[in-house]
């Protein structure tokens, strides 16, 4: 399949995941997005060669209620990762935490499409997931969530954006990053109209971070009435660098980590394309995708037959998606005349596009990651798993795809596996 988004139902709830092998070079790693609520399948990161898979995570209620206990959110965010109680956050149950869902699709889905290369995320025994080739990424109400997450866990990437950080120093919006007057207020002992205090700061930006701090990255946008916290946040965090303008600058931003633009709260990944680009380390023929430029009909018809929904229930049927979503399946014969909705649930049908062109045989491979990855194993220190079993099947998904043309494979009915 050139085009691969996959929706998982059941238990964990709605986690969807996907790849583009058009991409130049796979990555070899799997971003995590927990999206502004719920995560979901990102096209922008599977343009770029990465492995993509959306998780749900009960919001945090209480962020700025400072009756609570300082580690209130801490604990909660805590609770949405691995479903055990924290203090006393318990809202979430282990089998529908965030780590379970990632587990049980990467396990679900290298057992219902070995050639895909999910089950390189897995450590050898394919009971755990190698967490060192994992990025999350996610914006407002789970922005801290992403952080605090890599604080548990040593990942590949922490990049936060747009986000509703766990305190109340900052100043507001502005124009621009001011070194001599920051969008802060300095700390004191005691709170007041011109200074923040511990107690509104939350305890976990304390926390020590299993992840270096090299890897973590923000991106706010200055408009936003929650900017300055956000600033703050970076700031206490330890963030590298100096706030840099990122819609002005130019990348590598001199090495900063710290990114913002004069615009409101929005999504920064089409707007501010270069700065996302080094945030999650894309490799450079990732950069700027080609094949962005195909026409949108064929792209929409290749979506529309690679969704998949798969049941994460022993024997449970692989459908089309569009029996879930109500969306019809697009016309087979390509000319466009058949609009119908012919598999979904009530929604309208996609037209055809034309006659699906082959492809040439795949190209021979990808260079997945750096030469020392293929000496890393799971005894070894930032554990990257079992790199033959790895390479072998992200070999086998890179190749799935022709390079003279876009492949539109029709998708068989299949049995699901027991996860």
């Amino acid at each position: 399949m050139n085009f691969a988004p996959l929706t998982v139902n059941g238990t964990p709830p709605t986690t969807i995941a996907g790849f583009d092998n058009r991409a130049a070079k796979m990555e070899g790693k799997l971003i995590v997005d927990l999206g502004f609520e719920s995560g979901n399948y990102q096209a922008w990161f599977g343009k770029r060669g990465f492995h993509v898979l959306g998780v749900a995570a009960p919001l945090c209620q209480g962020r700025w209620d400072w009756t609570l206990e300082r580690d209130h959110m801490g604990n909660c965010r805590l609770n949405q990762l691995d479903g055990q109680p924290h203090g006393i956050q318990s809202m979430v149950d282990p089998d529908h935490s965030v780590m379970t869902q990632v587990l049980q699709t990467l396990v679900a889905f290298e057992s219902a499409y070995p050639n895909e290369g999910w089950g390189y995320f897995l450590t050898r025994d394919g009971r755990g997931v190698r967490w060192s080739d994992v990025a999350f990424s996610g914006g407002k109400e789970q922005a801290s969530s992403v952080i605090l997450f890599a604080h548990a866990l040593s990942v590949y990437r922490a990049v936060s954006y747009t986000g509703y950080s766990d305190n109340t120093c900052g100043k507001g919006s502005a124009a621009v990053a001011d070194p001599v007057s920051p969008a802060f207020w300095p700390v004191a002992d005691t709170c007041d109209a011109t200074h923040c205090c511990p107690a509104h700061i939350p305890s976990w930006y304390a926390w020590p971070s299993a992840t270096p701090i090299d890897r973590y990255f923000a991106w706010a946008p200055a408009l936003d009435g929650h900017y300055g916290d956000e600033m703050f946040a970076m700031e206490a965090l330890g963030y590298l660098g100096a706030p840099v303008d990122v819609g002005k600058a130019s990348p590598p931003y001199g090495g900063s980590h710290r990114f913002y633009a004069s615009v409101y709260a929005i999504s920064p990944f089409e707007m501010f394309t270069d700065a996302m680009n080094v945030a999650f380390g894309v490799s450079p023929e990732n950069l700027h995708p080609s094949f962005e430029v195909l026409n949108v009909l064929k792209s929409t018809l290749m979506t529309a037959r690679a969704f998949l929904s798969v049941l994460l229930v022993a024997g449970a049927c692989l459908t089309a998606c569009a029996s879930t979503h109500g969306v019809g399946q697009a016309d087979a014969g390509g000319d466009g005349s058949d609009t119908s909705d012919t598999t979904g649930s009530g929604g309208a049908g996609l037209a055809g596009t034309g006659p699906n062109v082959a492809g040439s045989d795949g190209a021979a491979g990808f260079g997945m990651v750096d030469a020392a990855d293929a000496a890393r194993d799971d005894a070894g220190p930032g554990d990257d798993g079992d790199d033959a079993r790895g390479d072998a099947a992200l070999e086998a998904a890179s190749c799935a795809t022709g390079t003279g043309g876009i492949v539109v494979p029709e998708i068989p009915r299949r049995r699901a596996r027991s996860p």
